[in-house]
C-alpha cells in the first residue's frame, strides 16, 4: 500500500469516500485547481450512485507471491479471506468501469480488514461478451495491525469479466516486511 503525503492524503480520502473536502489542503480560491477537483469528485461520485448498477463482492485468494516469502512464512498466512462486499459501479461512455466499493474479509493473519474506496478500470473487449482490464483503486482500510488507524492507499487492480461476473486482484507492493501479496475477488453484478 502506497503511503501519502498530506494534501495527496487528503485527495485520496475524497476519492475512496466521497465525504472529506479536498480543499481542506489548499486555498478554496473560486475556479482554484483542487475546487476543481472537489467538483469533479462530487460529480464522479454522484454519478455512480445515482446511474451504477449494485455489486456483490466476495473475496476468494491471498496469494503471497512465492519469491518473497520462505515456505515457512507462506504456510503461516491465511490464503482463503473469507468475506463480503457490496459495490455500485458504472460503464461509463468509453467503456470503462468505475465504482465505489466496501468490503470486510480476514487479512493474512486471519483478522478482519474493512476497506472502502473508488476503483477506476479501462476495459478492452465484447460490451456483452469477455473483456479484460487494469486500472487503480483508492481506498481506506484498517488492519489490527495498526491498531485499528484508518489507512488510505492505492493500489493497481486488474479485471477478466465476462458478462456480469467479473475476478478483479489487488496487487499490494513490498514495503518493509509485508506486501507481495495479490487479493483476488469475485464480483457480481445485478
Amino acid at each position: 500500500m502506497i503511503i501519502l503525503g498530506h494534501c495527496t492524503l487528503m485527495l485520496a480520502l475524497t476519492i475512496a469516500i466521497g465525504l472529506v473536502p479536498a480543499c481542506a489542503c489548499a486555498g478554496d480560491a473560486e475556479g482554484s485547481a483542487v475546487s476543481r477537483i472537489w467538483e469533479g469528485v462530487k460529480q464522479e461520485v454522484g454519478d455512480i450512485w445515482r446511474d451504477g448498477a449494485i455489486e456483490l463482492l466476495v473475496p476468494v485468494y491471498d496469494w503471497h507471491l512465492p519469491f518473497a516469502y520462505t515456505d515457512d512464512q507462506r504456510e503461516g498466512y491465511l490464503e482463503y479471506p473469507a468475506g463480503l462486499g457490496v459495490g455500485k459501479g458504472r460503464t461509463d461512455e468509453k467503456g470503462n468501469w468505475r465504482g465505489l466499493y466496501m468490503m470486510v474479509f480476514r487479512d493474512s493473519h486471519g483478522d478482519p480488514e474493512p476497506i472502502a474506496g473508488y476503483a477506476w478500470i479501462a476495459r478492452w473487449g465484447s460490451a456483452d461478451g469477455a473483456r479484460a482490464g487494469v486500472g487503480v483503486t483508492a481506498f481506506i482500510t484498517a488492519r489490527q495491525d495498526y491498531d485499528w488507524v484508518p489507512v488510505p492507499g492505492i493500489l493497481p487492480v486488474g479485471s477478466l469479466e465476462y458478462r456480469r461476473f467479473a475476478l478483479q486482484a489487488a496487487y499490494v507492493p513490498r514495503d518493509r516486511s509485508w506486501g507481495n501479496v495479490i487479493l483476488f475477488w469475485c464480483k457480481y453484478t445485478f
